[in-house]
């Protein structure tokens, strides 16, 4: 494995969060140990031109775990082995793209891959994400457990989930995994609207002359009830 795999650690974004680099530091074999066989580099390979997940088969040790993965838990058969020898790469059936295969862009090969070969194409370079927040998914009712792994710059680099955490149990769909990326968007709404001839934001004064006498006259229980009908009135104006 050592051998087969040729990355620098310290320009990896997998560093600190490797098996690989934790075995051998466990085992103290530096990356010297053995010769570097001869290999096809990272140049063009299935995940060229796709938008979410980058294999590099430099970083690549050839466990199998993402092809497993992906025929045994994820049911899709996306993955397998192509070549021979040092030449042994993850691929798709007939070498074809990504995007043209089975591949349903989940990700649990990245979630699997203890070297970093595959990685989510949109957080390389932005860090290496030591931080983790603990939350719940927005996207649907199950309630996916995830981890936003946070960088110095307090920007969300990549999505993960933790094994043996319910209900999702480290597993995550496209969205969950790869639909984080408005939380940063400049397009996001930071104060209410108001439908008319064209939207505009509500004013707070607006929003406090309408809310407050409703506030005053609640009853316990029917404070939730009377703001959600006090921003309906807003929103058919």
């Amino acid at each position: 494995m050592f051998a087969e795999h040729r990355g620098v650690c310290t320009t990896c974004d997998k560093n600190g969060d490797c098996r690989l680099q934790k075995y051998g530091y466990e085992y103290q074999i530096a990356d010297t140990a053995f010769a570097a066989p001869e290999t096809n580099g990272d140049g063009k390979n299935d995940t060229t031109g796709n938008e979410a997940i980058r294999y590099r088969p430099g970083k690549c040790i050839r466990c199998g775990r993402c092809i497993r993965i992906c025929q045994e838990v994820q049911m899709d058969n996306a993955l397998t082995f192509k070549d021979r020898a040092a030449w042994v790469e993850v691929s798709t059936a007939f070498g074809m793209p990504l995007n043209d295969s089975t591949c349903v862009l989940c990700g649990q090969c990245i979630s699997t891959c203890p070297t970093g070969a595959l990685y989510e194409r949109a957080a390389e370079g932005k860090g290496q994400a030591k931080d983790l927040t603990r939350t719940t998914c927005i996207y649907c009712g199950v309630g996916c457990q995830i981890d936003l792994n946070v960088n110095g710059v307090n920007e969300i680099v990549r999505v993960t989930s933790p094994v043996g955490v319910v209900p999702n149990n480290g597993n995550l769909c496209v969205k969950g995994r790869f639909g984080m990326e408005f939380v940063r968007s400049d397009k996001r709404l930071t104060t209410p609207l108001i439908k008319r001839m064209a939207r505009s934001p509500i004013p707070s004064a607006a929003c406090n002359a309408c809310e407050k006498p409703l506030l005053r006259q609640a009853r316990p229980g029917t404070i939730g009830r009377s703001l959600a009908t006090s921003r309906a009135r807003w929103d058919t104006r």
